[in-house]
């Protein structure tokens, strides 16, 4: 089986995960798989309880800085918003999957949102909850104990590649 697939960007997002539910072949206790973005649409919901990010230089494919200039949900992208009341789309007793940063990058969350929105994801197993950032560096979280959330970093080039061994350091 590939597990990999380069989106029309060139982007490769790597998403490690243990949930058994999502059907591909696997090492024991997590999953290697590379997706590409683009197919992710009508599959996975989307939940933002955090618009922004302070990548900088900001991506020059950024998608989410496009569509908040386009529809200005925050005044300044670069300055990262909470919207708590984004969490009550995963209130859901039918099991979903939830892209949770697609308007932001984890790295960019203060960890007190960080810390209130897993609290909820724990009310919520049913649930599976997908978070991506590409700076893994900056993010220590232990997210053993949630059998439900899948971790990702994104490559754009093949210097990032290093990122993908930071995930696994810093998110397992």
């Amino acid at each position: 089986m590939r597990l990999w697939k380069i989106g029309r960007r060139g982007i490769i997002n790597f998403l490690i995960g243990r949930d058994k539910r999502l059907k591909c072949s696997s090492p024991p206790l997590h999953t290697l798989l590379m997706m590409e973005i683009d197919n992710i649409f009508g599959k996975i919901e989307t939940c933002n309880p955090v618009y922004g990010c302070t990548v900088n230089p900001p991506c020059r494919y950024c998608y989410a800085r496009e569509y908040n200039e386009k529809y200005g949900v925050t005044p300044d992208f670069s300055i990262p918003k909470e919207m708590p009341q984004a969490l009550k789309k995963i209130h859901t007793k039918k099991s979903k999957i939830f892209f949770m940063n697609s308007m932001s990058d984890l790295s960019s969350w203060r960890v007190e949102w960080r810390n209130a929105v897993f609290d909820e994801i724990s009310k919520y197993p049913n649930n599976i909850y997908i978070f991506l950032t590409k700076r893994p560096e900056n993010i220590y979280l232990n997210v053993r104990s949630f059998q439900n959330v899948w971790m990702g970093v994104t490559v754009t080039n093949q210097e990032d590649l290093r990122r993908i061994p930071t995930m696994f350091e810093n998110m397992l």
